[in-house]
């Protein structure tokens, strides 16, 4: 009976109170389950950003080489006539 943790939840105001069991060894696995779900969850989001960032800072290091490029494209000069 030490490796049964018993909960009482009082889920409303004309509910009755209900007892619920769970081993430690149920529990344990919940939170270590729970544990790799939040860390591989902060790793996606750290891992999404940084790879914003990088995708970010490359439209902009193209969008300055194309302000400062001289138009090459003949379509795209303008011409005094």
């Amino acid at each position: 009976m030490k490796k049964k943790i018993k909960i009482w939840p009082h889920l409303g105001s004309t509910s009755d109170i209900r007892e619920f069991t769970v081993s430690k060894t149920q529990l344990t696995f919940l939170m270590f389950v729970s544990l790799m779900m939040l860390s591989t969850s902060a790793y996606v989001g750290y891992d999404y950003s940084r790879l914003k960032k990088a995708s970010f800072s490359g439209v902009t290091s193209w969008v300055s080489w194309a302000i400062q490029a001289e138009p090459q494209d003949p379509m795209f000069t303008m011409r005094s006539e």
